[in-house]
């Protein structure tokens, strides 16, 4: 068996509660999904890659912004984004390792969230009023910056976090065109 170049982490197991609202047993599926999954896959495939290897993480802007009643979810994604830096620190040069952060992206995930709102409609709505580009992204442009992350192109980019979300947080909350 030849040795591993890209390892790419996609874990995203998400339960809307707030935190005096989780169980051990809530903990346990998110953390173990989203943290510990990725860790150990991390941990398994460090000693095998050649140098010049790429591992890529998928993070979240949850990870750096506070989704509400999501906490688990939160914290989870900031361990990504945590473990993402360690590793780039510690095994450079031989290794090069980076977060995709994505927005709001069309997959089951955004549906679940929306179904769960008082009026899924106006809550789409709103969500898209409030990306620059109005429009959620597509798993097809989370999958090109992988590939350019794994590829020599990007061999200078490591221990970094890439926001891909179609300007959601770039712009202030505030919105007078909303109301």
């Amino acid at each position: 068996m030849g040795a591993t170049d890209v390892v790419t982490n996609n874990a995203g197991v998400q339960i809307e509660k707030t935190v005096a609202d989780s169980s051990d047993a809530d903990w346990d599926l998110v953390m173990g999904g989203n943290a510990r999954g990725v860790f150990n896959i991390c941990r398994a495939f460090i000693p095998t890659m050649p140098p010049g290897g790429s591992m890529i993480n998928i993070g979240s802007i949850s990870g750096h912004v506070a989704d509400p009643r999501m906490a688990l979810y939160n914290a989870s994604k900031a361990f990504v984004h945590g473990l993402t830096r360690s590793i780039a620190v510690d095994h450079g040069p031989d290794l090069r390792c980076n977060a995709i952060c994505p927005g709001w992206i069309e997959n089951g995930m955004l549906d679940a969230g929306f179904d769960l709102a008082r009026d899924p409609v106006k809550a789409r709505s709103d969500a898209l009023a409030r990306h620059a580009v109005r429009r959620f992204g597509q798993p097809a442009g989370i999958a090109a910056m992988a590939v350019w992350l794994a590829s020599e192109a990007a061999g200078f980019a490591t221990g970094q976090k890439f926001t891909i979300n179609g300007g959601l947080t770039a712009a202030s909350p505030f919105n007078p065109g909303l109301n």
